[in-house]
């Protein structure tokens, strides 16, 4: 099932927890599945570090992810759930929703 969103998908949203090493490894190998099921080195993503109110916490450095960002041309946005920083999550339904109306 997860193969058929990958190959229908328009474009995809990586989250990964700035607390924890192994989701920023995690969100590589769905990245590199992501191209290889829509064989397109092109797919748009964005990059989003979750748990930002846990800054004292980080384990991934901001340097660290964004140079993958540089390399995957994705772009960088950290989130929040408890504070309800949500920015890009919204930007991307805005843009998916003006996209529709075109």
């Amino acid at each position: 099932m997860r193969d058929l969103y990958m190959k229908t998908g328009q474009g995809f949203l990586l989250v990964f927890s700035i607390t924890s090493e192994s989701s920023l490894s995690e969100i590589a190998g769905l990245r590199d599945e992501i191209i290889r099921i829509k064989d397109d080195d092109n797919v748009p993503m964005v990059i989003c570090g979750n748990k930002a109110d846990l800054e004292e916490h980080r384990s991934v450095s901001k340097p660290r992810v964004f140079e993958i960002s540089r390399r995957w041309g994705a772009p960088y946005y950290e989130t929040s759930a408890r504070t309800k920083s949500m920015s890009p999550i919204h930007l991307l339904h805005r843009r998916d929703c003006e996209a529709k109306v075109e």
